[in-house]
């Protein structure tokens, strides 16, 4: 049995007051927060992303391209220590060949490979690199990028 339509609407009506309300934050006046508690807030953040594409044209072609990232963290161990790192990487390969056809245009191969990532903190570190490579019709692209950043009291 299903209830009646003016039941449901009321129900409807109550569930989206309880939620508008739920999400509604009161604040009083400012307070001033402790070291911890702005060491919760300021402990740094970062983002790494990659992105990898290969393109070719020719009679024979193959390609294949792969990104990927990861992240982590370590848990304070004292209060106010903190650190984040992670790792962007992404490879691209592309091959093409006219096959020596004298009536086909000419081969092409190329790569894209974009990597990159930002720390937040107050000791942060980049490396990155991009290398590509060519010869006969066959393109070989990678690169990499790594961040780490720690939260150190003082400094």
């Amino acid at each position: 049995m299903f209830p009646s339509t003016a039941k449901s609407w009321r129900l409807a009506a109550a569930s989206g007051v309880l939620l508008v309300l739920s999400t509604t934050a009161h604040g009083g006046s400012p307070t001033q927060l402790n070291d911890r508690q702005l060491d919760g807030i300021t402990a740094g953040a970062f983002v790494v992303f990659s992105a990898a594409d290969g393109q070719s044209t020719g009679l024979i072609t193959m390609g294949s391209s792969n990104a990927n990232s990861v992240v982590g963290s370590n848990p304070s161990v004292v209060n106010g220590f903190g650190s984040e790192g992670g790792i962007a990487t992404g490879e691209a390969t592309s091959f093409g060949t006219d096959g020596n056809s004298t009536s086909a245009p000419p081969a092409t191969s190329a790569t894209s490979v974009v990597t990159g990532g930002t720390p937040e903190g107050n000791y942060n570190i980049v490396i990155s690199a991009n290398r590509t490579s060519t010869a006969g019709g066959l393109t070989i692209q990678g690169g990499f990028t790594s961040v780490y950043n720690a939260v150190i009291p003082g400094l």
